[in-house]
């Protein structure tokens, strides 16, 4: 379940990324993106590995917006 907790720890791991990576900003697609992927993720059945995808061009920030959800989330 996604918790408000959770919530907020997926921004502070989407605003760590902006305190290392010189010049991001937060795209719109990408914060989408996060949410989805937040989402399936949280209320995955334990029996049946969810499944999820995006394809996007380059730059548009799919590697951070697979991983900020999903390192709270694994944790």
């Amino acid at each position: 379940m996604l918790t408000p907790a959770l919530k907020s720890e997926i921004q502070r791991t989407l605003s760590a990324a902006s305190n290392v990576l010189p010049g991001y900003r937060p795209r719109c697609g990408q914060c989408e993106m996060i949410a989805h992927i937040a989402r399936t993720m949280s209320d995955a059945d334990k029996d049946t590995p969810p499944v999820i995808a995006f394809e996007a061009p380059t730059g548009t920030g799919k590697t951070l917006g697979y991983l900020a959800p999903l390192i709270p989330i694994a944790a």
